[in-house]
């Protein structure tokens, strides 16, 4: 997906225009091998973490990483953290708390 650049002019505009991004276990390296949000903040499946570094990113070892309008995530172990994430972004903490208590996430 990285090398389509049909995806990745998409992606760049939807960033520019201040768009919501997610990108999840290794995807976050589309984003650092094409400089979008250059020099952010990310987080990543682990094994990719020095090639974010060296495209000049900020890694973070966290399971979850905002930075401006994109947020990244680590692996499938980490997807309802970052699910609730985005939740809380486009609808509010409330929700994102009703939604994790549903799943019996958190309890």
């Amino acid at each position: 997906m990285g090398r389509n650049p049909n995806f990745v002019a998409f992606l760049k505009r939807h960033h520019e225009a201040g768009k919501l991004i997610g990108c999840i276990c290794g995807s976050p390296v589309v984003l650092s091998e094409n400089k979008i949000n250059e020099g952010g903040k990310m987080t990543s499946w682990p094994g990719d973490k020095e090639d974010i570094v060296k495209a000049g990113y900020v890694y973070e070892e966290m399971d979850v990483v905002v930075s401006n309008n994109i947020v990244t995530s680590r692996a499938p172990g980490t997807a309802f953290e970052f699910a609730l994430k985005l939740v809380e972004i486009l609808a509010g903490e409330t929700k994102s708390m009703e939604i994790g208590k549903a799943l019996l996430y958190i309890k």
